[in-house]
C-alpha cells in the first residue's frame, strides 16, 4: 500500500468518524480493520468490529478482550482477508487539572469537563494517534 493510499484511507476514516459523531452525538467503541480480500487482492475492504460494553467494564474485561478475543478474531479474519491496518476508536472523558494543582486521592471527584475522541491507527509501516 502506498503512502498516498494510506493517507486517503486514514483521512476518509477520520472524517467519517467525525461525521458520525456530529450526527449521532457519540460513538461506540470499535476496532476497524483495513484489508484486502484474499481471493481479490486488489479489493480494499473495511471491517468494523463493535466492542461490546462488557469488555469495557473493567481492566480485567479489557485484558480478556485483548488477550483472548482479539487473537481469535485475527485468526478468523486472516482466513478471508489480508490485513493492512487497524484502527481503534473510542470516546473518553476529560478532567482538567492545573499544573500547580496536586492530584487528589479521589480524582474522580473532579468534574468531567468534556468528551474527546481517541483514534489509534496502525498500518504496516505507519502508526498515528489522534485525540479530537
Amino acid at each position: 500500500m502506498t503512502e498516498d493510499k494510506y493517507l486517503e484511507i486514514k483521512d476518509g476514516y477520520v472524517n467519517n468518524i467525525k461525521k458520525y459523531i456530529a450526527e449521532e452525538g457519540n460513538i461506540f467503541p470499535h476496532l476497524t480493520i483495513f484489508a484486502n480480500l484474499k481471493d481479490k487482492p486488489e479489493e480494499n475492504v473495511i471491517i468494523h468490529v463493535p466492542i461490546e460494553s462488557k469488555f469495557m467494564a473493567s481492566e480485567k474485561a479489557k485484558e480478556h478482550f485483548m488477550e483472548e478475543v482479539v487473537p481469535s478474531l485475527a485468526i478468523e479474519l486472516k482466513k478471508k482477508f489480508i490485513p493492512k491496518g487497524v484502527a481503534w476508536t473510542s470516546e473518553a472523558w476529560v478532567r482538567v487539572f492545573d499544573k500547580e494543582e496536586s492530584m487528589p486521592k479521589d480524582w474522580k471527584s473532579k468534574p468531567i469537563q468534556k468528551e474527546v475522541l481517541i483514534i489509534n491507527i496502525e498500518f504496516e509501516y505507519k502508526k498515528e494517534y489522534f485525540t479530537l
